[in-house]
């Protein structure tokens, strides 16, 4: 009974931003249990581990596109047992008053817009099953005030009320939605920003790999989870412990 509750096994699974970091590192945990992954990314897949999976599909495309959105619904499996919508960026870095118009639809394009649209596409073609598993990659950012992260941090507190508003919709279907909120991961976005290691320290349990914090998804997506949907499972490496002036 307890291995049939984390038991993901021909479980068809949708990951966006599956070409890196912590979309490409939870792709690979789950076809190594035996999923049937379709990774979708705008970005090509370099690293060949997962290319060696037969139950790894790899679509490329932008979720900002409609025509891409589209495009995967057309090589879509018939349907989801789950989807782990990853996608996103933290876009510009800066204080309020210095973020463009541009670069605020920019960053609430990616991650507000596209992932609530993919949703509302897979939901409207039938392609989510009963009882399947929606996962949203959320942040710490989205929950805490922050200095100069006005943009990011107002995408992902979007991302989080309307998902959660959308768990209530769509529990009566039985699909659950929750999320994961991330503190620092050892990925190409805490490199772009440029982090310092004095900002990393207020990370108590330090900064992970992304290969490190699969667990959490996983979880999500499998029936260990069936009771759980509306929440957030925080893995943040104690950051929120800390009030602390920035992330």
């Amino acid at each position: 009974m307890l291995k049939e509750l984390f038991d993901l096994s021909g479980k068809k699974i949708l990951v966006t931003g599956a070409s890196k970091g912590i979309g490409y590192a939870v792709a690979l945990d789950l076809v190594k249990l035996g999923a049937e992954v379709y990774g979708f990314s705008r970005s090509e897949i370099k690293e060949q581990e997962i290319l060696t999976y037969s139950n790894f599909h790899y679509i490329q495309g932008d979720m900002t596109s409609e025509e891409d959105r589209k495009s995967l619904l057309e090589k879509s499996p018939e349907f989801y047992d789950g989807v782990f919508l990853n996608a996103g960026a933290s876009g510009s870095i800066s204080p309020f008053h210095m973020v463009s118009e541009n670069d605020l639809r920019d960053i609430f394009e990616l991650n507000f817009f596209s992932p609530y649209l993919l949703l509302q596409d897979l939901y409207k073609n039938k392609k989510l099953k009963s009882g399947s598993s929606i996962v949203a990659s959320s942040a710490i950012a989205g929950y805490l005030s922050t200095i100069a992260t006005s943009a990011y941090s107002g995408s992902k507190g979007a991302l989080n009320g309307a998902f959660r508003g959308i768990s209530a919709d769509l529990a009566k279907r039985k699909i659950r939605v929750n999320f994961v909120a991330y503190g620092y991961v050892d990925t190409d976005l805490l490199k772009n920003n440029n982090v310092s290691d004095e900002k990393k320290l207020f990370q108590p349990l330090g900064v992970p790999q992304p290969s490190e914090i699969t667990g959490g998804v996983i979880y999500l997506l499998s029936q260990a989870s069936k009771w759980v949907t509306g929440s957030t499972l925080v893995i943040d490496g104690g950051i929120g412990l800390r009030k602390v002036p920035f992330l």
